[in-house]
């Protein structure tokens, strides 16, 4: 299975930090699109972490459902502080919704904000 992730609604992006960034404006909500193999039932599994002091600490870790299509469309939204590193993953894990005996994990997409 494979698990594709797009990050919609930023101004640009550049690489930084050994990574492609993307940077979004501070009042502007990013949009998390996953695309996965449908399946009835199917949940993808939403993992945010923020960069601080040095290390990586998990903000968000939610279930969402996929669509018929396969697809999940997850909008991000609050304040959040500019300057903060953040990354988001989807994976589809093993018993969540189905019984695929197997846990993938889609490539992390990497973002942050200015004013």
């Amino acid at each position: 299975m494979k698990v594709s992730t797009a990050l919609g609604g930023s101004y640009k992006t550049l690489y930084t930090w050994n990574h492609t960034y993307y940077y979004f404006h501070q009042s502007k909500d990013p949009v998390v699109t996953t695309t996965m193999t449908s399946y009835p039932g199917r949940k993808q599994l939403l993992q945010i972490q923020a960069y601080s002091g040095g290390a990586r600490q998990t903000t968000v870790k939610k279930y969402f459902t996929l669509d018929s299509a396969g697809r999940s469309v997850v909008t991000l939204t609050g304040t959040p502080p500019t300057g903060q590193r953040f990354r988001v993953r989807d994976s589809y894990v093993s018993g969540s919704g189905d019984s695929v005996n197997t846990t993938t994990y889609g490539a992390w997409k990497y973002f942050t904000f200015t004013r």
